[in-house]
């Protein structure tokens, strides 16, 4: 719809355009976004590692609502573990933990995540040879 009498090339057309049309806050203009690297996750969670499948690194991502000692385990489908790469105290947050599996065969592992907090999650990565 256009603005009787006005030139789209004014910026006056739109702020007049925004008001007839009821649009709110009309006369705002947008504002940069600010990350706040302070922000402190609500809920612990873990992502889904990336790459997955993968060969031979893969990454967890994962958020700590609370600083907490940390375990990132490997196990084989027989249940063994076989790889600890991560086993440290860490402060809230979004944090990543890397596991080389160069050393191990190909196949399905399953990755757990456990905290001093009570929290844990485990999931399912697949190694390619």
């Amino acid at each position: 719809h256009r603005n009787a009498g006005g030139n789209p090339a004014d910026a006056s057309y739109w702020k007049a355009s925004a008001q007839v049309h009821g649009s709110p806050y009309a006369d705002d203009f947008a504002s940069p976004v600010q990350e706040n690297s302070e922000a402190r996750p609500a809920v612990f969670r873990l992502h889904p590692n990336h790459p997955n499948p993968f060969n031979p690194k893969t990454t967890f991502a994962f958020d700590l609502p609370n600083e907490s000692h940390v375990t990132l385990f490997i196990y084989n489908t027989l249940g063994q573990r076989v790889a600890a790469p991560l086993d440290q105290v860490m402060q809230a947050g979004l944090h990543e933990a890397e596991w080389d599996g160069s050393a191990f065969p190909g196949g399905m592992y399953l990755a757990r995540l456990q905290t001093s907090g009570g929290h844990s999650a485990t999931i399912k990565i697949l190694l390619l040879k």
